[in-house]
């Protein structure tokens, strides 16, 4: 396309309609496709439409000029009025990253397909969204191979100074470095055993000398407030009192976070925060914490990822062996920017290992360093061992 013509295609682009997903976690996933919109029509007026539970990212947000709430659950006669009033807005370039009807409906100039054919090496969710707005840009010449400023996530100076006040309140000084853990999710399946957490707390504490504050939504209250009631160190538990700018200050404020697969984990992620994050059913390579440093805990066994509502087996075992030690190993690597598996390729990423050792006490008890050096090795591997029924 002559220079020309893309300088005018760009001038153009008057006004945009981006709508986004329904759950907040979700909504932070599109963030960096909202950012490369925001920053490639910087002229454009952004109307975002988004689910009731994430209103609050976009509301009072520079980056969205008008915010919409959407209620699936809304009326025909409602959905219609919604429609038409759309179609008078006479969009420029429509973003629909629920491919609803809505998204088909709505006349305008330039349309993301809603039957995307993404590469299959474009795992992870925030690149996937983030690829249909670059196969759009592409089209008309745009260039969209630099990362974007991320700046769709508003922190206003009041979230700040809250955040401030409740750290200065509980003598958590400036000088501090803080440890946010997150024991909620919106699935039980996705959620580490808070006992699990109350061992890790006086860990990082004694390690790393690190302030712990516990966040979260309402739903996260009882085992915040359990994990606080029992941890022998002082923890701040801000389950259920922060909103998401406040939470979102916070994890800046913080050198590590912890969490489950969870909205908290995946602002953390946007932010760019050092993250720790316990993976079962969900499948890291598409929901994984995206920050430059972080990892995904996890073990491989057989039937992960499932992303089932309900452990077909009622174990739940791809959580429940997780082990304190591997979270906190898995802390030491991001924290100090280190390698949490050893170098390995294609055939050498081990997910399963059977030790066969069915002799004597003595001799097994002789093949413990090796049992080590596979866990060290291999931190995510499912490793089972067989042995003669006296040892």
């Amino acid at each position: 396309m002559p220079k020309w013509r893309f300088l005018k295609e760009m001038a153009d682009i008057k006004k945009v309609l981006f709508i986004t997903l329904s759950n907040i976690g979700d909504s932070i996933l599109t963030l960096p496709a909202l950012d490369l919109l925001k920053d490639k029509f910087p002229q454009a007026k952004i109307t975002v439409m988004v689910g009731a539970r994430p209103r609050q990212i976009f509301q009072d947000n520079p980056a969205a000029d008008k915010v919409i709430v959407y209620n699936k659950r809304s009326s025909l006669k409602e959905k219609t009025a919604l429609l038409w009033s759309l179609r008078k807005e006479n969009f420029d370039v429509v973003i629909d990253l629920r491919n609803s009807l809505l998204g088909l409906l709505i006349t305008a100039r330039y349309k993301i397909s809603p039957f995307p054919r993404i590469p299959k090496n474009i795992m992870h969710m925030k690149d996937r969204h983030l690829h249909r707005v670059k196969e759009l840009m592409s089209k008309l010449g745009i260039p969209a191979d630099l990362k974007p400023p991320r700046r769709s996530l508003y922190i206003s100076p009041q979230d700040e100074n809250y955040v401030r006040n409740i750290l200065k309140d509980n003598d958590i000084a400036e000088k501090d470095k803080i440890a946010v853990i997150s024991a909620g999710a919106r699935s039980d399946t996705k959620r580490w055993q808070p006992d699990k957490f109350l061992e890790l707390v006086p860990k990082l504490v004694g390690e790393f000398g690190l302030k712990i504050v516990l966040v979260g939504d309402s739903d996260d209250i009882p085992a915040s407030r359990y994990i606080a009631s029992k941890c022998e160190f002082p923890v701040l538990d801000l389950a259920g009192k922060t909103s998401i700018g406040q939470l979102a200050f916070l994890l800046k404020r913080s050198s590590l976070v912890v969490s489950n697969d969870s909205a908290v984990m995946h602002i953390a992620s946007y932010l760019d925060v050092p993250t720790v994050a316990m993976f079962g059913i969900s499948d890291e390579r598409r929901y994984g914490p995206w920050s430059e440093l972080s990892v995904a805990v996890k073990k491989d066994i057989h039937c992960r990822p499932c992303s089932k509502a309900q452990c077909k087996f009622g174990t739940l075992e791809c959580m429940e062996l997780i082990k304190t030690e591997d979270v906190l190993k898995a802390a030491r690597s991001v924290l100090f920017a280190t390698t949490y598996t050893l170098p390995g390729k294609g055939k050498d990423k081990f997910r399963r290992i059977l030790i066969v050792r069915t002799d004597r006490i003595g001799d097994v008890l002789l093949s413990t360093p090796v049992i080590k050096a596979l866990r060290y090795g291999y931190p995510d591997a499912y490793i089972a061992m067989m042995i003669s029924p006296y040892a």
